[in-house]
């Protein structure tokens, strides 16, 4: 069992982002979603997010909370649908979105859970 664990140990790297960075990243979601504005716009009222957010509101809040915590959208504020805001409170939510959008995709995918 010892073999195992030492073997196992010498696996184990520190946490590297070989690939783009995380505002690299960032700014490439954000001009895909412009360009699909401008070329595509087959959602202009982002119907699919408002959707998004209302399955998030129903399933776990703390996530709808954390988007709008990202935004620095005033609290009184959270409880409106997404067509009730305005076009920069919306882009703020995107943006946020899009934020989490990275993170997501560089959380290392190995994690254990200790005991």
């Amino acid at each position: 069992m010892n073999d195992i664990n030492r073997k196992n140990k010498r696996k184990m790297n520190t946490y590297q982002n070989t690939e783009l960075s995380i505002n690299q990243r960032f700014d490439g979601l954000i001009r895909c979603a412009q360009l699909r504005t401008v070329y595509f716009n087959n959602d202009p009222n982002n119907k699919c997010l408002s959707g998004f957010i209302e399955y998030l509101r129903r399933h776990n809040k703390r996530f709808v909370n954390l988007i709008f915590y990202l935004t620095n959208i005033d609290n009184k504020k959270h409880y409106l649908k997404f067509e009730e805001f305005n076009k920069q409170e919306k882009q703020a939510i995107i943006y946020a979105i899009f934020q989490l959008r990275v993170l997501v995709a560089l959380i290392p995918k190995n994690i254990v859970i200790p005991f």
